[in-house]
């Protein structure tokens, strides 16, 4: 991945998550450890399990994991408290 592509991938995930009532919180920075290469840390937070599921099928987030998924090894955790 090309530094252009880096830089633009933090700013599409970033943006993913502004003006959406179902997300409560939304950080997205790149990692400060460069050592296994360079990553980018996704922290949301969704009000339940709904919001959550509205959110991840929606036509922005589809848009948005199709860019990512050409560009980038990704390791994905999704979890309930």
């Amino acid at each position: 991945m090309s530094d252009e592509q880096f830089q633009n991938a933090v700013k599409i995930l970033r943006e993913l998550g502004k003006d959406n009532s179902d997300v409560l919180e939304w950080v997205v920075n790149p990692s400060l450890d460069s050592r296994k290469g360079r990553i980018i840390v996704e922290d949301a937070v969704f009000a339940d399990k709904e919001t959550f599921e509205r959110f991840r099928t929606s036509d922005k987030h589809n848009e948005v994991a199709a860019i990512m998924r050409e560009i980038a090894d990704w390791w994905v955790g999704d979890y309930e408290l």
